[in-house]
């Protein structure tokens, strides 16, 4: 396929030949029409004579045969037949030539033809005859290197924009990147100035033309009309009569790319500008939108697996919310993402590799789409991220999701090396490779901070009590500029794209501009950086910040955020200084200053205008109106600068401060498990090699306010339904911190899923929002979890009409249905349970707070509680106390994943043994985890337990046996006694 570039064929209309035998074949057989209007028609031409005529010159295109000249008029002339022009009369050669398998695509010199009556008559392409058939269509289901050839006489966009700053004299001739040399020589000889005669003509297209021999007004003239034409072509008809036949194996297969006869990916853009905007969002005819169809192209192995994801680029980039539409038919009906993750598995390496770059881009495209809505309440179009709608594209199995942006704003603690360190290894973060933005307050933040983690039985203590590990006491202060290793972690987690970066260095330790560098480029030069996130809005608040320091970092930003404290010194540096010319895709720059006293406000003010003018002399790209912002907040009085920043860490201490961070030590009931507890973590540990290959999980799922990494050992893994921008661990999250050690106080092994409810009170007047409650256990049930904690409660009358608490509660008994054993706090406000959820609903179980002397607690009197587990003076933290049902609860979910685990280990060790079987789906069942508990109480009755304190150590006892067998003896005979045969045989399969 000829370049876009192509020089001008001469001659090309003029040549004709014998194949009047061929006329008679395009004799219409209807009724003569009226005479043709065409402009430059001659009187005496009849119908027939042009039809000869325009055969002579085909014939000539297709045989190169050299027959009478035709006039200008004859050649642009449409036959009053059937309203064909001479471009019709070439396509319908065409097919006949390839119906008798002589010829498949447009000859040269066929194609120089069209090339020239396009420019001489652009309509002539665009308009349709009696039956409605267009040129341009009609070519595009034979020969796609027809349309090819039109659209390259457009001139590319970007060189459209530069016209009117290089027009005439702003260009050097000298220079080879001229912007008129990337328009082709065949529509530019047609602009040349009149003073330039033809031989000169000939030697300028040796080399590229520049401005002094172009008329530029008529190019761009020229450009319109062209233009114009085609877009109002496709108006109605760029789907159904384009894009779809456009979008098929036979135009993209491996021989056309071999051949020349592929469509440039360049033309393919040219395309998609002129196409009006519906048209990547409907699929009139084959059930698929533009872009399903691209990625429908993967199905074949025939196709040039590079050229495909090119051209899929190419659509997302014309219309980003294409990527979010699914309008298939059946299965089909799914967006393109999920249409590339469905399709069968690639036959080759090229394929796959071609299928991942095309997934990344997608995937990228939906991350980084902003949208706009009208809010009714502002009055004005505010910025819809669609965080619901990214995550439903991104995932339909929750097993799958990962996280796409991170914010640790809220964070009231210390940012340093070490709580990143902690982060890292405990978070079980999985992260995309492309985030919508990393959001990271100031790190060393004044108020409370970080206290003093408790000692855990798996990590800091022995058995005897005593201090193995070295805590927080003693340790080396913070050292300065820890972000370099945040992010440094990102990279190993395999993200590649960061979007948006936000942080706030307004504190008197702010990162230096060195470990800025490092931290978006790695410890590389700056010449070879051993990571780029790719960054694209910057917006790092660290005052007078180098610029240097910004186009190194974010060589890709768009957007460009910069903070001054009103230094004009500093200011000038930035008007001059050529490091943002450096930034090519440089959209917008906004500039905000805020003075430190009142003669630097005035200076600031001064110098506004004309640091916008030394922006835009750096950046000529930029709008001088619309794209170079610059903000003087003006003097304000001492604390008030940086608002924003210190607003947030206010919010922060304001948001502590009402909940207490708590954290639980050792009460009698846990100090007489404590040996029990050790036993677990060394049986665990001692497992051997053919049961370690099948470890024994137990998972518990917390639904609460989230949890502190740094209260807790190993790995948990988690998920935030406060909003899709808060993370599961960050805030005061006490409430569920606590929880999560109650838990972890009885059962150390197990393994904790952390669901963070939303507790904003936005939406409805809870304590968590009952949908976030919903998400959260839908969330949690994809999670493969055996227990859920739930430490809080809502009114729930029976046929009450609220969906989300209708909702709630079929998903308790879809939880209970897939043998999830759940645990619900009763309310230690209200008397009667069975109003209140999640424990007054059928198959959670009820757990009520006991006093010290395992007797029900005064308020629970009269709710009838399934279980009591310690809940009333509990030492939490030095001088406080903690009560209610909710820590009763935790207990009770770490109690249920040790019967599980012991249960789940005998499994493994004898895996066919049908009774070992049989136990574990009865303890996973909340009739059988109740005769369990039954069992462990103090008081054994047949009363499935109602209100008994359940005291698990006079079963577990106090001594840990020495070897492997008989630790598995000891397991079998606690197995034996909390679920005997007698009651295990009462229990139907």
């Amino acid at each position: 396929m000829a370049t876009p570039n192509q020089k001008l064929r001469r001659g090309g209309l003029g040549l004709s030949g014998p194949g009047a035998e061929a006329v008679d074949s395009f004799k219409p057989s209807g009724p003569k029409q009226g005479p043709s209007t065409d402009a430059g028609a001659e009187e005496d031409d009849d119908p027939l004579t042009v039809l000869r005529g325009h055969m002579d010159i085909v014939q000539g295109w297709f045989y190169n045969k050299v027959v009478e000249e035709r006039s200008w008029a004859v050649q642009l002339k449409t036959a009053s037949y059937h309203e064909q022009n001479l471009i019709h009369t070439a396509i319908t050669e065409l097919q006949r030539q390839k119906k008798r398998q002589i010829q498949a695509v447009f000859p040269e010199p066929a194609l120089a033809g069209i090339e020239s009556l396009v420019l001489s008559k652009p309509s002539l392409f665009s308009n349709p005859d009696v039956n409605g058939d267009v040129p341009m269509f009609m070519a595009l289901k034979l020969d796609a290197s027809v349309l090819v050839r039109v659209l390259d006489l457009l001139i590319p966009g970007p060189t459209l924009d530069h016209l009117e700053t290089t027009r005439r004299s702003g260009c050097d001739e000298k220079l080879s990147d001229c912007p008129l040399s990337k328009v082709a020589y065949v529509r530019l000889d047609r602009c040349m100035e009149k003073s330039k005669s033809a031989s000169a003509a000939h030697v300028k297209r040796e080399r590229p033309l520049f401005h002094s021999d172009i008329d530029t007004q008529k190019l761009v003239q020229e450009d319109g009309e062209l233009r114009a034409i085609l877009r109002d072509a496709l108006k109605e008809n760029a789907i159904a009569r384009c894009l779809e036949p456009l979008l098929v194996e036979k135009n993209f297969d491996r021989i056309a790319k071999e051949t020349g006869n592929i469509m440039p990916v360049s033309s393919f853009r040219t395309l998609l500008e002129l196409c009006p905007d519906e048209a990547f969002s409907c699929a009139p005819t084959t059930g698929f939108t533009p872009l399903q169809l691209a990625v429908r192209l993967y199905e074949s192995s025939l196709v040039a697996y590079d050229h495909i994801s090119s051209i899929i680029q190419a659509l997302i980039e014309r219309c980003p919310s294409s990527i979010f539409l699914g309008t298939g038919k059946g299965q089909a009906a799914t967006t393109p993402y999920r249409l590339l993750m469905g399709l069968p598995r690639a036959e080759s390496a090229e394929s796959a590799s071609a299928r991942a770059r095309a997934q990344e881009l997608l995937k990228r495209a939906c991350i980084g789409y902003r949208a706009t809505k009208y809010d009714e309440k502002e009055k004005e179009y505010v910025a819809d991220q669609m965080w619901s709608e990214k995550k439903e594209f991104l995932y339909w199995d929750a097993k799958s999701q990962r996280h796409f942006l991170l914010s640790l704003v809220g964070e009231s603690v210390m940012l340093d090396k070490q709580y990143i360190e902690t982060m890292a290894e405990q978070s079980g973060m999985k992260f995309e490779t492309v985030l919508a933005f990393v959001e990271l307050p100031y790190w060393k933040p004044k108020g409370p901070q970080q206290p003093e983690a408790q000692p855990e039985p798996s990590q800091q203590q022995s058995q005897d009590g005593s201090n193995t590990g070295t805590g927080q006491t003693g340790r080396p202060g913070p050292q300065p500029d820890p972000y370099p290793a945040l992010f440094t972690w990102l990279w190993s987690c395999g993200v590649t794209k960061i979007f948006e970066i936000k942080v706030d260095d307004d504190g008197p330790e702010a990162h230096t501009d060195a470990a800025i560098r490092e931290a978006l480029l790695g410890k590389g030069t700056v010449e070879d950086p051993t990571r780029n996130f790719e960054v694209e809005i910057w917006d790092w608040k660290k005052f007078d910040i180098c610029a240097e320091t910004v186009a190194y970092s974010a060589p890709h930003a768009r957007e460009v955020h910069l903070y001054s404290h009103g230094n004009t010194a500093v200011l000038r540096g930035w008007a001059c200084d050529s490091s943002f010319a450096k930034l090519t895709k440089l959209e917008k720059i906004h500039i905000n200053i805020y003075p430190q006293n009142p003669r630097d406000d005035n200076d600031c003010e001064d110098y506004k205008n004309a640091l916008i003018r030394g922006i835009h002399r750096q950046c000529p790209k930029l709008n001088l109106e619309d794209d170079i912002k610059v903000t003087n907040y003006g003097y304000r009085a001492p604390g008030s600068i940086g608002t924003v920043g210190r607003a947030n860490k206010k919010k922060a201490r304001d948001t502590q401060q009402t909940l207490t961070e708590v954290k639980p030590k050792k009460v009698e009931w846990l100090a007489n498990l404590q040996k029990f507890t050790y036993f677990l973590i060394e049986l665990d540990r001692s497992l051997p090699a053919e049961v370690a290959e099948q470890k024994p999980k137990v998972r518990i799922a917390l639904l609460d306010d989230g949890c502190k990494l740094q209260e807790l050992h190993g790995t948990q893994e988690g998920c935030s339904f406060r909003s899709v921008t808060d993370t599961f661990f960050v805030g005061p999250c006490s409430h569920g911190t606590v929880m999560a050690n109650c838990i972890r106080r009885v059962c150390p092994i197990a393994e904790l899923v952390i669901v963070r409810l939303d507790d904003t009170r936005r939406v409805e007047n809870q304590r968590f929002t009952i949908s976030s409650c919903c998400e959260a256990l839908r969330w949690a049930l994809d999670q493969d979890v055996d227990v859920i904690s739930m430490s809080w409660t809502f009114e729930h009358k029976d046929g009450e009409a609220d969906s989300y608490k209708n909702e709630f509660a079929k998903l308790i008994g879809d939880a209970v249905g897939a043998n999830k054993l759940l645990f619900g706090a009763l309310s230690d406000k209200f008397i009667e349970t069975h109003p209140v959820a999640p424990a007054g609903l059928p198959g959670v179980i009820k757990i009520g707070s006991a006093t010290i002397y395992g007797e029900v607690s005064r308020n629970l009197t009269h709710a009838h509680p399934d279980f009591i587990l310690p809940g009333e003076e509990i030492d939490v933290s030095p001088g406080e106390k903690a009560k209610g049902s909710s820590l009763a609860t935790a207990f009770a979910s770490g109690l249920a994943a040790v019967v599980l685990y012991c249960l789940k280990l005998q499994c493994a060790l004898a895996p066919d043994d049908a009774q070992r079987a049989k136990a574990l789906r009865v303890a996973k069942t909340p009739a059988g985890l109740k005769k369990i508990f039954n069992a462990l109480s103090a008081h054994k009755n047949d009363d499935d337990g109602v209100g008994n304190f359940v005291q698990p150590y006079h079963t577990f006892g106090q001594e840990i046996p020495p070897s492997w067998e008989e630790r598995v003896k000891y397991i079998n005979e606690i197995v034996g006694e909390i679920l005997p045969a007698d009651v295990l045989r009462k229990f139907r399969d």
